[in-house]
């Protein structure tokens, strides 16, 4: 389509790069220059490569840059590396819920439906486990799934996690889960004390490693993430309230300052553009989107000294 070959898309380098640099969490993190929002990521990830190589890139050639960059991470840092991975794999078996665009936890007090979950991913997950302890491992027609799910959780770990990335491994688990809650009672009943006094030692270990509380305090984001979805929809007015929500909550958006200014522009209040553009850069003075929407409102007012200094 693009004229460019590539096996599936060319995002591969680019999400191994935010999976593994030098400030990765194990979350879809990045660097202050790339906006990750499904409209500026791609942009900003490509004129990024750009600016570096001093050439105009394709899709692939952007690719292959972000890939070495994660390999650079990957070889100057192993050690890093390697701790890296084990904090992705205590994320992606955790049973806290790991949003997207939008936090899970958050979006619950907007979407009823989302408080009626009944099985956690870590109890499925405990259960398949627990199945896997009692030797359903030794049955032959499920070496495929046992290998499906080792190589799939791989797959995610070596990039990011979030909670859509691992749903697919829920229906190759939930036959292990079926065994140890039909089978269960009739293989404890067999085990020795020895053996169940393993297995409840086993099972606690897991269990508080599963479903240990992961912190997400990050609540300005996720109010300024609901502006900009009310905003999107058309409701200027309750987006801006969840805006002004976001600048006091911890920790301070600079992107919520911006968003501000942006919505004020909207309604024609240049005062308050102006007033917010400044917070966003005295939240991060190196902020060029909010330095240039600045900049771009003083000289349409004639403020061409001011602005020629922002620009």
């Amino acid at each position: 389509v693009s004229g460019d070959f590539v096996l599936v898309n060319s995002a591969a380098g680019f999400n191994f790069f935010i999976g593994n640099n030098p400030i990765a969490n194990g979350y879809n993190i990045a660097p202050s220059y790339i906006r990750l929002t499904p409209f500026y990521e791609e942009i900003d990830s490509k004129k990024r490569a750009e600016i570096v190589l001093g050439r105009t890139l394709k899709a692939s050639e952007v690719s292959d840059y972000w890939m070495s960059q994660g390999w650079k991470f990957v070889r100057e840092q192993p050690f890093d590396f390697f701790i890296l991975q084990i904090k992705k794999l205590l994320i992606f078996i955790n049973n806290s819920e790991k949003g997207d665009n939008y936090d899970i936890k958050f979006m619950k007090q907007f979407t009823p439906i989302l408080h009626f979950g009944i099985i956690p991913f870590g109890g499925i997950l405990l259960l398949a486990i627990t199945s896997l302890y009692w030797g359903r491992w030794s049955s032959p027609p499920f070496i495929g799934v046992y290998l499906f799910i080792i190589s799939y959780a791989l797959s995610v770990v070596i990039f990011f996690v979030k909670s859509r990335y691992r749903i697919p491994v829920v229906p190759a688990m939930i036959p292990l889960t079926a065994f140890a809650l039909l089978e269960g009672r009739n293989k404890i009943s067999r085990m020795s004390k020895r053996e169940i006094t393993i297995l409840s030692i086993v099972f606690i270990a897991l269990t508080i490693v599963i479903f240990r509380p992961i912190k997400n305090n990050n609540q300005s984001a996720k109010l300024n993430d609901y502006g900009v979805a009310l905003e999107t929809k058309g409701f200027l007015d309750e987006a801006i309230e969840h805006y002004k929500k976001a600048l006091n909550a911890p920790p301070v958006h600079r992107r919520a300052a911006l968003n501000l200014a942006l919505a004020y522009y909207q309604k024609k209040d240049t005062d308050k553009a102006i007033e917010f553009s400044k917070k966003a850069l005295k939240i991060d003075e190196k902020f060029i989107e909010a330095r240039l929407f600045l900049a771009s409102i003083l000289y349409a007012q004639k403020n061409f000294t001011t602005a020629s200094e922002h620009y």
